[in-house]
């Protein structure tokens, strides 16, 4: 299924405008103070074990578990937007943050100090966020898209930030991916950028089939350690104390 199928389903969900969307992934393009080099984050992600971190109610619980199984200590982070908070809080500098810059600025900006890359997705909704907030952030800046891939904006599929997190992070070629903080339930994380918890619910739901459409093609072993919320196709539960066993963290 290329992109014209995966958008076509994802504007008579949401009515989104190709027109719009694209004039946002031109925006995108013209505000990078630099060309990306893909091929970097790659090297940066392929053949690693990486957690992807969603902004979900136990975002915080799972972030303080892997840290008592010392499963985080030099670990590959990526973290889904807001999720990056949390992780700050804990004293941990996300590698990676996927993100169309909804969450809290002062956050973004504070992790990309401490030298968090971005890969910043462009949408008709988020055309202001990325005016106010890309000239603040410094290079690499990677972008994404949900329309035609116009280099070095590219689509990887996916919809909101945590399940385009796991895609961008499998199609780099990580070699197991280790979900957190992805509830996927009925309550809203603290650490969520949506203030319109329907809209945010109608997201996730639609953000957690097409993640599980992604796990059940097994691009990469992709584990799931969310303390609560719904369970996910294709990524099996563990719990932290069993994947210190099966990394050989011990």
């Amino acid at each position: 299924m290329g992109w014209e199928e995966d958008y076509r389903r994802l504007s008579d969900t949401f009515g989104y405008s190709i027109k719009k969307d694209s004039d946002a992934r031109d925006l995108l393009l013209t505000l990078l103070p630099e060309t990306p080099d893909w091929d970097e984050l790659q090297e940066e992600i392929e053949g690693e074990v990486a957690y992807v971190f969603g902004a979900g109610p136990s975002l915080q619980i799972d972030i303080a578990v892997l840290k008592k199984h010392d499963l985080l200590t030099d670990a590959l982070t990526v973290a889904a937007d807001g999720a990056a908070g949390a992780l700050i809080d804990a004293r941990i500098t996300p590698n990676i943050i996927v993100t169309d810059l909804d969450g809290p600025e002062e956050t973004l900006i504070k992790a990309n100090k401490r030298g968090a890359k971005f890969v910043v997705h462009a949408h008709s909704d988020n055309t202001e966020n990325m005016k106010e907030i890309i000239p603040k952030i410094k290079p690499p800046i990677y972008p994404t898209t949900q329309v035609a891939p116009k280099e070095p904006a590219r689509n990887y599929g996916g919809f909101t930030d945590g399940d385009r997190a796991v895609r961008i992070t499998g199609e780099l070629k990580a070699a197991t991916i280790i979900l957190a903080g992805m509830d996927f339930g009925e309550k809203i994380g603290t650490h969520s950028g949506q203030k319109d918890p329907a809209a945010k619910k109608k997201k996730l739901d639609y953000g957690k089939k097409l993640l599980e459409e992604y796990a059940s093609k097994r691009r990469a072993t992709i584990l799931n350690v969310t303390a609560k919320g719904d369970p996910i196709l294709g990524a099996p539960r563990i719990i932290p104390s069993a994947l210190s066993t099966l990394l050989g963290v011990i």
